[in-house]
């Protein structure tokens, strides 16, 4: 994707396989979705980071669908350990960090995991939860590198819930505007603002969902004093810029 773009590195807002592990219909498990992501990211020209999503933490169970039982989070732990060991990104944690300069302006992309949800609750709704170690650990980012402009990267968009309200508990100390690369409900070029009282601009980026189209990508243009967000699957078209400075 996207090669035409010549980018450093891409960032991938969870999802990455339609679930962590299955088991068919005979109910023996069947193997596969992880292995078959190492073989297509070690291919990759560019460096990847990757974020897990609900889907990323799930176990589908065909055997069981009679009784409704197809979706099964229990396996999240596992899920998570099997991610680990999978893909280089993940050997710090699901959830890491790491900065890139540009200039004299440092940014840092903190990849959150937050694809979790465990039990439906009544009527069919997920209700993403948001770990307090990891709201630890994301503030002591924030307040241990208050100069580095942050671009987060995350599952479920940031949209009032208390689990977005959670990550910008955690993120209040920040200086300078910010950015939130989300997945989850593959909406198409839409950029807007999160309303976070009493902080700096923070813009959140949707962008649909790769598998739905080769064209569900964006560029995004890190510049000393800006980033330009272009619009999707069209690198020389700029959707919006978001400025560092006043």
């Amino acid at each position: 994707a996207g090669k035409q773009a010549h980018p450093d590195f891409a960032v991938v807002s969870g999802d990455l396989v339609t679930a962590s592990a299955f088991l068919g219909a005979d109910g023996k498990p069947v193997p596969g979705p992880l292995a078959r992501l190492q073989q297509i990211s070690a291919r990759s020209p560019f460096r990847l980071f990757f974020a897990l999503g609900n889907h990323d933490l799930v176990l589908y169970n065909f055997a069981a669908a009679s009784i409704g039982e197809v979706e099964d989070q229990s396996v999240s732990g596992q899920a998570r350990a099997a991610w680990i060991r999978a893909l280089d990104c993940f050997r710090n944690g699901t959830f890491y960090s790491f900065q890139k300069r540009v200039g004299a302006t440092r940014y840092r992309f903190v990849i959150l995991d937050n694809g979790y949800f465990g039990e439906r609750l009544a009527g069919g709704q997920r209700e993403f939860s948001f770990s307090g170690e990891q709201q630890y650990w994301l503030k002591k980012q924030v307040n241990q590198n208050p100069e580095d402009v942050l671009i987060l990267v995350l599952h479920v968009p940031l949209e009032g819930d208390a689990a977005s309200r959670s990550v910008l508990a955690a993120i209040a100390g920040r200086k300078k505007p910010a950015l939130v690369l989300a997945g989850h409900t593959h909406v198409p070029n839409k950029v807007e603002p999160v309303p976070a009282e009493g902080q700096p601009l923070l813009l959140q980026v949707w962008t649909p969902a790769y598998y739905t189209a080769p064209s569900h990508w964006r560029l995004l243009r890190l510049h000393e004093d800006r980033i330009e967000i272009a619009v999707t699957g069209t690198p020389d078209k700029t959707a919006k810029t978001l400025a560092l400075t006043p």
